[in-house]
């Protein structure tokens, strides 16, 4: 039985990533703060370990890692959690919303990646981090700028944990999505803005399937990095491999 670590599983992509796996009989240790959420889970699929964890706290996060990882040996590390910022011009963004994007976006998804890669280093795995299309260059829409930096770092960091492994000819693969909308409350405020985009995203389920897809076969994709939208994964240009 394969066995993932999912940061961010109490709802949303992560949750529908878990359910996916669950139902293709992975064992998923699912990772959040809503532990209730989590049991929930837990009481309908036999085979997922809750696991309280905030993922901004380095304690909290290195604790989850090695609690997944005692009695056997992970085979896929997957991180969605995130929050988001909707319609927030630079000019309105106060210091303060800036600074809590960036611990919870960037900062616990460094975290997470430095422990998957030392993890990875020499044993196979699968490491899949949620970025966001605001996380590419071009994508950079007016009112996301803080959430899209954010997601800059989530892309840069998986850039170079797979640029690394690739030097230390790890055994190991590293992905990043970059999704479009999709509709989970976390964008609900968004919808209620902009009613127009209502239907025109992906459901978590959707982007659940693609991410449970990158985990269980690994070896069908040629890239690293992917936006994921009504088409599914499409690889976005980007290095494949280094000569340093």
């Amino acid at each position: 039985m394969k066995t993932a670590l999912i940061f961010g599983a109490s709802s949303g992509i992560g949750a529908a990533t878990a359910v996916k796996l669950l139902e293709s009989k992975w064992q998923v240790f699912g990772a959040a703060r809503s532990v209730d959420k989590l049991n929930a889970i837990a009481l309908k699929y036999p085979h997922f370990v809750p696991l309280a964890c905030d993922v901004t706290d380095e304690d909290q996060v290195e604790a989850t890692f090695a609690a997944a990882s005692q009695d056997q040996l992970l085979d896929a590390v997957i991180t969605t959690a995130g929050v988001y910022l909707t319609d927030a011009p630079l000019k309105d963004t106060t210091l303060e919303q800036w600074e809590n994007l960036h611990i919870t976006n960037s900062r616990s998804n460094f975290i997470i990646a430095r422990a998957a890669e030392r993890l990875f280093w020499e044993k196979a795995g699968v490491f899949i981090a949620l970025s966001s299309l605001g996380g590419l260059n071009h994508w950079v829409l007016p009112g996301n700028g803080a959430y899209s930096s954010t997601k800059h770092s989530v892309t840069a960091v998986v850039a170079a944990l797979k640029a690394e492994w690739d030097v230390a000819k790890s055994p190991s693969q590293a992905f990043c999505v970059c999704p479009g909308l999709v509709e989970t409350p976390m964008v609900e405020g968004r919808l209620k803005d902009h009613p127009n985009e209502k239907g025109t995203g992906i459901t978590a389920e959707s982007a659940g399937a693609a991410i449970s897809e990158l985990a269980t076969h690994p070896e069908r994709f040629d890239s690293w990095l992917y936006r994921l939208g009504p088409s599914g994964l499409q690889p976005e240009i980007g290095p494949t491999s280094y000569d340093i």
